[in-house]
């Protein structure tokens, strides 16, 4: 069975919630989420939660597409609490003479992780979807199923892991150049992207689906595909794609007509920072 998605770490939020944000740190096992909201009157408060990674998930009500291949479903749930009485900003020392901190349980909560950068997310009844936040990467087009949101900016050095074969060598690529202007921005989706490393002479060919060339056009699971002289090595489906970590699968992407979007042979990515 393919290995189950764990979200990135950082800060995540919904545009059609500006202002309102969560962190989620996720330490082995565990994953730690903090809600950045406002109370009635308007005054900020934060809630905290915690609980242990669960591959017992099921596909939430959010409205997904295919979701072939996704099983086992990680998912986290728990309890929400609302701390008082805690210390006043800037100031060090102990708590004053009768105050004592206190976390009261406020609803619970729980998060189900479908792709690398996004949560479904439900607190008590209301449910929503929340994505990380990209500061400082950048992006190309705009997202077929976000497209307010920019398609991430793989530019930069990677390795990539062969998890189903561990004597294999890493694969290690600098993708430098993109077929694009850096400057293209994220006003109309792109058919096809492609980063290269030419001192290695490899691709990384990203695809909103549909290649019209050779013809007949090809219509293809969104994603990409990573080449290394001509061949493709892997690829990974466009859920897989976070902005600091790709979970790819050995061969190409599939067609739409296969509804396969992962397969068992799983390769590992990490941006190097």
């Amino acid at each position: 069975v393919v290995g189950a998605i764990t979200p990135e770490s950082g800060l995540y939020w919904n545009e059609s919630s500006n202002g309102t944000g969560y962190s989620v740190d996720v330490q082995g096992n565990v994953v730690v989420l903090i809600v950045y909201s406002y109370a009635a009157d308007g005054e900020p408060e934060f809630l905290t939660g915690a609980g242990t990674i669960r591959s017992d998930g099921q596909l939430p009500e959010a409205p997904y597409h295919f979701q072939h291949g996704v099983f086992p479903i990680n998912n986290v749930r728990g309890t929400l609490l609302r701390p008082t009485n805690g210390r006043e900003f800037n100031t060090s020392g102990p708590l004053p003479p009768g105050r004592v901190l206190q976390q009261a349980p406020v609803t619970t909560f729980a998060m189900t992780f479908l792709t690398q950068d996004s949560i479904w997310l439900r607190i008590g009844s209301n449910s929503t979807i929340i994505y990380r936040l990209n500061f400082g990467i950048g992006g190309f087009g705009a997202n077929a199923f976000t497209p307010s949101l920019c398609a991430n900016d793989y530019r930069g050095e990677w390795v990539f892991i062969d998890q189903s074969t561990p004597t294999r060598a890493p694969w290690r690529f600098n993708f430098t150049e993109v077929s694009v202007p850096v400057d293209f921005g994220c006003q109309r989706p792109l058919s096809t992207l492609v980063y290269r490393d030419s001192s290695r002479n490899a691709e990384m060919r990203c695809t909103e689906g549909r290649i019209t060339e050779p013809a007949p056009p090809v219509f293809l699971v969104k994603g990409c595909e990573v080449l290394l002289d001509g061949q493709v090595l892997f690829s990974a489906y466009y859920e897989d794609l976070g902005l600091d970590r790709i979970i790819g699968s050995l061969g190409p992407l599939q067609t739409f007509q296969s509804e396969i979007m992962r397969r068992p042979e799983r390769v590992l990515g990490m941006r190097v920072k």
